[in-house]
């Protein structure tokens, strides 16, 4: 016969096994859970390291470079549609040249000048190009040949800003030279710039504005037309900033052929507060003297009557 003792010695048994079972089952899950998660951190790549780095995020890729090339923009074109071809400004030149007299200015039915720069180049032609440009203006540089090799790249720059002119190798007043020393002088100067540019030279002017008929036919038989011009400056006789643009302001009208000169500091502070203001203040159009004579080129007898 079982006693009290002996029941409750059982129980207490009994108790303890299922104690024990609990624990071995709370042993089995947790090492359960710990194979789980090892085997996750081996299949994301954590290796044998219970920390994880995460990888920083690459910088931005910088910004793209802005290239500032409003100084090189060409000259926008003047008028209805793009500006005379080298062809066609070629054309106007040499029907004109036909005649071996000189030009002084244009036909006047249009809305276009030429602004003609003299004695280049020089030590303010780069800031005179600079201002043409910034505005959209084209012009003429009557080069003096001696000038060149104290500036051997200004030449073609300038050319393409408009066109060059032959104005003689060391400025001389033509008509008191010999007709070999007034060849030698035009003819080598044309050569030069022919050299230093890629286009051809199609213009001359005498130094002073000194010409005669020998003068006129020794530049023609070079194939040169010989330009003048319908507005003086004075730049170069004494005027004032102010008193260029007086000068300028009494002949600007369209087909005017002016005359200036771009070694001086006069000229370009003239420029910039006064003339140019003015010229576009009336709406016209500054070209080249090639671009002039095929927009608006003067009659055979306005040439001939010296008529501007």
């Amino acid at each position: 016969m079982t006693t009290d003792f002996e029941r409750s010695e059982r129980r207490r048994a009994e108790l303890g096994r299922i104690r024990r079972q609990r624990v071995v089952a709370a042993a089995l899950a947790l090492g359960a859970l710990g194979a789980g998660a090892g085997a996750v951190a081996l299949l994301s790549g954590g290796g044998g390291s219970s920390t994880t780095t995460r990888a920083a995020a690459p910088p931005p890729p910088p910004p793209e470079r802005i290239r500032y090339r409003g100084t090189k923009l060409a000259p926008k074109p003047h008028g209805r549609g793009e500006l005379p071809t080298l062809e066609q400004q070629r054309t106007a030149v040499r029907r004109l040249h036909r005649l071996g007299l000189p030009i002084l200015c244009a036909g006047q039915r249009g809305r276009y000048i030429a602004l003609t720069f003299d004695d280049g180049p020089g030590e303010y032609t780069e800031l005179a190009m600079k201002i043409l440009r910034k505005r959209h203006m084209r012009a003429t540089f009557f080069i003096v040949g001696s000038r060149v090799a104290f500036y051997p790249s200004l030449p073609a720059r300038e050319a393409a800003l408009g066109a060059l002119g032959d104005h003689t190798r060391t400025h001389p007043y033509l008509p008191g030279l010999s007709t070999a020393a007034i060849l030698e002088q035009i003819r080598s100067t044309r050569d030069l710039l022919r050299q230093k540019t890629p286009g051809d030279i199609l213009l001359f002017r005498p130094p002073y504005g000194g010409h005669d008929a020998r003068v006129d036919r020794i530049a023609t038989s070079l194939g040169l037309l010989q330009v003048l011009w319908s507005v003086d400056s004075g730049d170069s006789t004494g005027s004032d900033v102010k008193g260029v643009y007086r000068n300028v302001l009494a002949g600007l009208k369209p087909g005017a052929i002016i005359l200036m000169h771009e070694n001086r500091a006069t000229t370009i502070k003239s420029l910039i507060h006064y003339v140019l203001p003015e010229i576009q203040r009336r709406k016209l159009k500054p070209v080249s003297v090639p671009e002039l004579l095929a927009l608006d080129p003067p009659s055979p007898e306005q040439v001939r009557k010296r008529k501007c």
